[in-house]
């Protein structure tokens, strides 16, 4: 049965406007012989790459060559040209390079310009009349730390899945077969070969013979030897030590560290928290900080011994884990250096046990390593009184039932009569909702939130961590205020939520009898990448026992917030609910049940909360009976045109459990109305909904209609 509810409008207004819009995709396989490669062009080895220009102005006031050895910056560049590689976009480009010491790797190209030819400036031979258009490709290669010797290389084209390659090489006498030619029809002039696969033999190459050592000697963080670093001083920076502890958890603490000025493009430091519940080791990103001027009167470990240098401060910001300077605690880390003459190595307080790894001392007592050290990290004993940063999380806001409720009855404001706990046994899932602070529940400046929810099931004896997402907004105001907030003015909440998969039995089909559902809510902040298990409360139906347990601000039904997921945690009964009708009155047993008393108690024509709606007419609109401010009045709101097009609005009151429609005539006198058909869902909020009407009538009454799926 279909119950019916609608309202009458009149406007000028017409037939329904629909767009369909179909997008076709296509799939296939590209061979070596699909890929446009007549336009590859790298060095005819006729030529040298290093002094053959690319025919384009790619940086005003520079010339680039085809292969650009930079020692300075411990990088190699290479171009090459290319025709489009293949319309469907389905390859890409890269470069292979192959060493005796560190075998082969790939770096991937990159698209720079395009360079017209013309006839009248060919290149090699191209084109022969008119212009032609060619991509300009580049690829950036950084030799290992410390190598010398011959690097062997060829740019590729290579479909997506990397099944077909075609590399580009200096010539063709070290393969044979099918999967070998050359662009010469292209190519007028000193055409290239093309091989299928990665050859061996065939490449390119070229010597590198970079003798340019790194200078170490300004870097430095700390001599463990000397004093600790959350003594030591830095020079010059008035009393600032080179481990800086922040007690205040609205303040990052620091790791600083010194490098020779202009030497270092960046730096991260390498984090472990030794302490119950902290995350293991965390990559920290360092930031410049400022200059320091050594000299006579400013030295660091009796340095420098004459003259002055100008060195860099480099400071690591990161938040330490809740609780970590209670009791007995250390921090060890580590700081890679990215150097621009020789990659990336570490700085550390001892030297490692690997003998092959490339140890370096430094004049200030420090050691590097090119490989992770290991167990030569610094050792930092942790501070006292370090500050329980769960209290930092915003608290006073978040919201999802009380227990003097039933989730599965109390309303979400603003949200129609969507509640917090949706069981959907149609669809096999349960939705979890929570209110929570707009912005964030972050206090912490830069801080963001991590939000789950955990549920286990008495019938399958397991508990799982279910990610919450985004659903919507709600603004409860002093005049509608939810539980006495806000007590005046409004209040902008994020809803966010959570779904949760019934379990299946034996042959899959979901568990509809009764078992018990128990669940609580995370909630945890992350200070840049670092998480950890100590920053965090739950949300609980009451108050447990011991330390760490708060509540919120609602001056009705506060909620309570406690340190683990066992202490008084939320729980729902799982079955199906009564569907039927016993009193045929159209109204099921479970919503009488719920709102009018009893399975049969309700009378359809009843008006409990004295609104315009009957019981029967509350249940076909999905509004409650017995809350007189939960009303769907069945009006049409508002009409606008624009471009030909009338905007209908209808509600507010509708729901996403509900389907809306208009009904139309051209003269009131006619019995019959038409249905337009939009059969829409309400809007998400319970507010109201818009529906667009074509105009073809000079007159034209409309009605709005509810009704059940």
């Amino acid at each position: 049965m279909r119950k019916r509810m609608n309202s009458t409008g009149g406007h000028g207004v017409g037939v329904v406007c629909r767009t369909v819009c179909v997008l076709a995709l296509f799939a296939g396989t590209v061979t070596w012989a699909d890929v446009h490669w007549d336009g590859l062009y790298h060095n005819n080895t006729n030529l040298s790459a290093e002094a053959e220009q690319v025919p384009v102005v790619l940086t005003a006031g520079v010339t680039n060559r085809f292969l650009e050895v930079d020692y300075a910056n411990n990088r190699v560049n290479l171009y090459f040209l290319m025709d489009h590689p293949a319309a469907d976009g389905s390859v890409s480009c890269r470069a292979r390079f192959h060493t005796t010491s560190e075998g082969e790797e790939f770096e991937g190209a990159s698209w720079q310009t395009n360079a017209v030819l013309t006839d009248a400036a060919p290149f090699h031979g191209t084109p022969v009349t008119g212009s032609y258009t060619v991509e300009v490709w580049k690829v950036t290669w950084q030799p290992p730390n410390g190598f010398t010797g011959t690097v062997y290389y060829a740019p590729q084209i290579l479909e997506v899945s990397g099944t077909d390659i075609q590399s580009l090489v200096r010539d063709s006498s070290a393969g044979s077969g099918g999967e070998w030619g050359d662009n010469s029809s292209f190519w007028q002039t000193n055409a290239q070969h093309i091989a299928g696969g990665d050859p061996s033999g065939a490449d390119y190459s070229f010597a590198w013979t970079n003798s340019l050592p790194l200078e170490y000697d300004w870097f430095y963080f700390n001599d463990p030897g000397v004093a600790s670093p959350a003594s030591e001083m830095i020079p010059g920076l008035g009393g600032t030590n080179f481990f800086e502890y922040s007690y205040d958890p609205d303040v990052p603490s620091y790791i600083y560290f010194l490098t020779p000025q202009g030497g270092l493009t960046s730096a991260r430091s390498r984090l472990w928290f030794a302490n119950d519940g902290a995350p293991g080791e965390v990559l920290a990103d360092a930031e410049w900080f400022t200059n320091v001027e050594l000299g006579p009167g400013l030295k660091v470990h009796e340095l420098p011994t004459t003259g002055s240098v100008t060195v860099d401060v480099w400071r690591t910001p990161f938040y330490a884990p809740n609780g970590w300077g209670d009791g007995d605690a250390a921090l060890y880390h580590a700081t890679e250096l990215t150097v621009p003459k020789n990659g990336k190595t570490w700085m550390t307080p001892s030297l490692t046990n690997a003998a092959a790894e490339a140890n370096v001392t430094n004049a200030l007592g420090q050691l590097f390593t090119t490989a992770w050290p290991g167990g030569g990290r610094e050792w930092i004993s942790s501070p006292t009184g370090a500050m329980d940063r769960a209290e930092n999380i915003e608290m006073d806001w978040a919201y999802h039932n009380n227990t003097s409720f039933d989730a599965q009855l109390e309303a979400i404001p603003g949200q129609g009569a969507v509640h917090f706990v949706a069981v959907d046994h149609a669809n096999s899932n349960t939705t979890f909702y929570l209110l929570l602070n707009n912005p964030g529940i972050a206090k912490v400046p830069g801080e963001s939130a991590k939000l789950k929810t955990r549920v286990y099931n008495s019938h399958t004896s397991s508990d799982i961590w279910l990610d919450m997402s985004w659903a919507a907004n709600a603004s409860p105001t002093a005049d509608a205020p939810f539980h006495g907030l806000p007590v005046s003015g409004s209040k902008w909440l994020d809803v966010w939520k959570a779904v949760w998969t019934h379990p299946t039995n034996a042959v899959g089909e979901s568990v509809t009898n009764q078992f018990d559902v128990y669940y609580t809510f995370e909630l945890k902040t992350l200070a840049g990448s670092l998480e950890y298990e100590t920053d965090v409360v739950y949300l609980t139906k009451g108050v447990g026992t011991g330390d760490g347990w708060s509540t919120n601000n609602y001056t009705e039904s506060p909620q309570f917030f406690g340190p683990g997921f066992h202490d008084e945690i939320f729980q729902y009964s799982h079955q199906w609910r009564d569907e039927g009708d016993d009193d045929g009155d159209g109204m099921p047993n479970w919503w009488e049940a719920a709102y009018l008393g009893g399975a049969t108690n309700g009378l359809p024509g009843g008006n409990d909360d004295m609104d315009e709606l009957t019981n029967l007419e509350e249940w076909t609109a999905d509004t409650l009976p017995n809350d007189s401010n939960s009303v769907y009045m069945a009006l049409i709101t508002d009409v606008s045109l624009s471009n030909g097009v009338f905007s209908v609005q209808v509600g507010p009151g509708t729901s996403t459990q509900r389907e809306y429609d208009l009904l139309w005539k051209t003269n009131l006198l006619d019995t019959a109305w038409t249905p337009v058909g939009f059969d829409a869902p309400g809007a998400y909020d319970g507010g109201i909904l818009t529906l667009g009407v074509g105009s073809s009538f000079s007159q034209l009454f409309l009605k709005s209609e509810v009704k059940l799926p």
